[in-house]
């Protein structure tokens, strides 16, 4: 009996050692969380895309205008179905151009959800592209991207285009 209480009283302790790591850890963790919300606030404030209130029908509102909403593949191609059904596909990206309600859109906004440890090389479509997040690096300073995006693992990333506005 002896044996069996001290080892019920070591995983005891060792389940109580493991919990008060874990609030540790924690806490020290909820700073930087609670900056990565307010980082993805005011990217959803400024970025009518993230707040779009209508179902995108991924058509555009004039001939030579961007559709509201692009599926995507890695290769920066239109999404087939044969590839959204692919079991080791891991990687998505929307392109959404819509601006505030009754106004023309001023950029677009190519959302990448990359969800593999395998690294991808995600083209991005023409033009000059600013990361504006990255969640598996979230306080790296925007960046300018034009041709490529390297996902080295899991990860959502946003860019963002600028739109010539006539």
């Amino acid at each position: 009996h002896t044996a069996a209480m001290t080892g019920t009283g070591l995983q005891a302790a060792h389940a109580d050692s493991t919990v008060a790591k874990a609030s540790a850890d924690a806490r020290t963790e909820w700073p930087e969380l609670a900056r990565f919300i307010a980082q993805l606030t005011a990217l959803r404030a400024a970025l009518p895309a993230l707040r779009h209130a209508t179902w995108f029908n991924g058509t555009a509102p004039a001939p030579t205008a961007h559709p509201d909403i692009e599926w995507l593949d890695a290769n920066g191609q239109p999404l087939s179905a044969e590839a959204w059904n692919h079991p080791h596909h891991r990687t998505l990206a929307a392109a959404i151009t819509v601006g505030e309600p009754g106004h023309a859109a001023t950029e677009r906004v190519l959302t990448i959800w990359h969800a593999s440890d395998h690294p991808v090389r995600c083209q991005l479509p023409p033009g000059g592209w600013t990361l504006h997040l990255d969640s598996a690096h979230p306080f790296t300073a925007a960046m300018d991207c034009t041709d490529a995006l390297a996902l080295n693992e899991p990860c959502v990333c946003v860019l963002v285009q600028p739109l010539l506005v006539p």
